[in-house]
């Protein structure tokens, strides 16, 4: 009996991922839009406290994703891909664009639960404009604007830098200095903001920090940002990886992503007090939820700078190993959103009732 070529073993198992993904995209599309088909991204309510503005910005947000996940399609598909690719992966062409249709489908669903909480929460906003708290629940929802589009942003310019890097190999410094300031500026901004707004609520509410939670988390804060600057040390050739002077390295990135943690975590546990102090059982849970998915995306952003000082290491790590754990950054990452989604529909409901 002949031995199926280990190439042909890789597509068939391509397929049947491909198959899967599609089924949990129809399933999660389905949760997304199943409780009330009138969408607050596929069709806006037409709430007496909903204005035009708002109302137009919902259907704008929902055609600003369809065009990045068509000019990310395009230079994930139509983009030619080099011999040396193919080789680092043993994969022939039609297996690679398999491959890229598996990672393709993730990115498209996550991004589109970024989109859905965002919309969720501007919508919530408008609705309760008009009280003290819908200024502040503004900010949190543009803070989850920038959240949902740093990966689309930033894998589209990556993949664009790529393709100019094929052909004129002096891009590729230029490429990596400004991925690496675009997956800082995009996140940092977002969680600004959302710290703006927990802090304009807790204000509201006049919550106070406990103080030995205060002095635990920067603590915390304290021994993660010294093994991020150990691991980051002991790179041996840090210039070269990151193409930019040691120096440059630790204070123009290094540091504002430890500040970025700082300021993440600061406005997690502000809507950790939120949440607790908030009346209402059911508004409770909505603001837990909010609370669970900021959770989630500011323990990525530590997770992803981690490993990612930390793979320089790993000069023998298998592809598959790679893509396993970039597949759970991005379960990771989609948990968050997903939970900002409902967390936010959940308010938007009770307010509408």
């Amino acid at each position: 009996m002949n031995e199926v070529p280990p190439r042909l073993k890789l597509e068939i198992l391509l397929l049947r991922k491909i198959v899967i993904l599609l089924t949990l995209g129809a399933y999660s599309v389905n949760f997304l839009t199943s409780q009330d088909r009138d969408s607050c991204i596929i069709k806006p309510r037409n709430h007496k406290y909903a204005s035009g503005h708002a109302l137009r910005l919902k259907s704008k947000i929902f055609y600003l994703y369809l065009l990045l996940v068509v000019v990310y399609g395009a230079t994930v598909f139509f983009i030619p891909s080099s011999n040396s690719t193919l080789n680092v992966y043993n994969i022939s062409l039609y297996g690679l664009r398999l491959l890229d249709v598996t990672i393709f489908i993730p990115y498209a669903l996550i991004w589109l639960a970024g989109f859905y909480g965002f919309a969720r929460l501007k919508s919530y906003s408008s609705i309760i404009k008009r009280s003290n708290d819908g200024k502040q629940i503004n900010r949190l929802a543009n803070g989850v604007l920038l959240l949902a589009l740093w990966l689309p942003v930033s894998s589209i310019v990556n993949n664009l830098f790529i393709f100019f890097s094929n052909s004129h190999p002096s891009m590729v410094p230029v490429g990596v200095i400004v991925s690496n300031y675009l997956n800082l500026a995009l996140p940092l901004a977002g969680f600004i903001l959302i710290g703006l707004g927990v802090r304009g609520l807790n204000g509201l509410t006049k919550l106070r920090p406990s103080f030995w939670v205060i002095n635990g988390l920067v603590l915390s804060l304290i021994l993660l940002s010294s093994g991020y600057g150990y691991l980051l040390s002991t790179v041996s050739d840090l210039g070269g990886v990151y193409h930019l002077h040691g120096s440059l390295v630790l204070t123009t990135l290094a540091v504002p992503y430890v500040f970025m943690w700082c300021v993440g975590v600061m406005a997690t546990y502000g809507l950790y007090l939120y949440q607790k102090n908030v009346v209402g059982i059911v508004y409770r849970r909505s603001w837990r939820l909010l609370f669970l998915g900021v959770a989630a995306t500011i323990i990525l952003q530590v997770v992803l700078q981690y490993f990612s000082a930390f793979a320089v290491h790993l000069h023998d790590l298998s592809v598959e190993v790679v893509f396993i754990i970039a597949y759970l950054l991005l379960v990771l990452l989609s948990v968050g959103y997903i939970l900002i989604a409902r967390g936010a529909k959940t308010l938007q409901k009770i307010e509408e009732v």
